[in-house]
């Protein structure tokens, strides 16, 4: 969750506003249902937040060291990497799926044509200024 001043009225209102959570939060607290009472607690925040926009999605790793995204790598290759890690720390069989992402890759075959592209602009440019 991302804390933003200018939301937070609306914030405090949707939590209290949420009757059914909140009444079941206070029938946890009046029972000393510890575990009950963190989760209802826990929803009346995230709802709240999800509600008035104080969610943030996580940051891909690349862009958090300040690297930049690579221009052959699209969101059907970003796609598959994650369901093949999910598989993979789920126990499930994964080959299919990494057969099927390299075969992707194969047919696209994005990082040499970009790199194909790049020199093909950069000998234009030195035949130019030549």
């Amino acid at each position: 969750m991302v804390r933003r001043d200018e939301h937070k009225d609306a914030f405090v209102s949707h939590m209290l506003e949420n009757e059914t959570v909140l009444q079941s939060f206070r029938n946890s607290i009046r029972n000393q249902g510890h575990q009950s009472c963190y989760k209802h607690f826990l929803d009346l925040i995230t709802l709240a937040a999800d509600a008035t926009g104080m969610t943030a999605r996580q940051m891909l790793r690349r862009l958090q060291l300040g690297l930049p995204m690579s221009p052959w790598y699209y969101a059907t290759c970003r796609d598959y990497k994650r369901r093949i890690r999910w598989k993979k720390q789920h126990n499930q069989p994964f080959a299919e799926l990494q057969h099927q992402y390299s075969a992707y890759c194969k047919l696209r075959g994005g990082k040499k044509r970009h790199r194909r592209w790049l020199d093909s602009l950069t000998l234009a440019a030195q035949r130019c200024t030549n």
